[in-house]
């Protein structure tokens, strides 16, 4: 992984990249725009970033979003109150629970009801789309 950059309000801001199947990108997204939060061993992370990809196509946004693993030494304090997986857009979790002490795995409600332990593209559309339509300005969570 990159070396921590700082922000704007020199903050330290990771760089993030993955390997998806396609070449890899990367982001240096401050604070709180759109975060994806995990553990290596979640055996639902691939299928989450798929569901990400999908709501970010959907909603005519490129592919880009700062990613947070629990362990990793560089990871914030907020990102560690998140189970895994969670997608935060403007450092608001896509299905609006707060963050918790404890770890946990996450179970989402998709759109027919079913709970899967992956948030579907609809939900994480739905916040992105919100995020747009109420822009907050980025604040710092040093």
């Amino acid at each position: 992984m990159p070396k921590p950059k700082n922000c704007s309000c020199a903050c330290p801001v990771k760089e993030a990249s993955f390997i998806d199947g396609f070449a890899p990108r990367t982001s240096a997204i401050h604070g709180g725009r759109i975060e994806f939060i995990y553990e290596l061993s979640c055996p639902n992370v691939a299928d989450a970033r798929a569901q990400l990809r999908l709501a970010l196509k959907q909603a005519g946004l490129p592919a880009r979003w700062q990613e947070w693993e629990h362990n990793d030494p560089n990871c914030p304090a907020y990102a560690r109150r998140y189970g895994s997986p969670s997608i935060l857009v403007d450092g608001k979790d896509v299905a609006g629970e707060p963050g918790s002490d404890a770890p946990s795995c996450r179970i989402y409600a998709n759109t027919q009801g079913r709970n899967r332990g992956v948030p579907d593209a609809t939900l994480i559309r739905t916040a992105l789309e919100h995020s747009m339509e109420n822009p907050e300005p980025p604040s710092c969570k040093c």
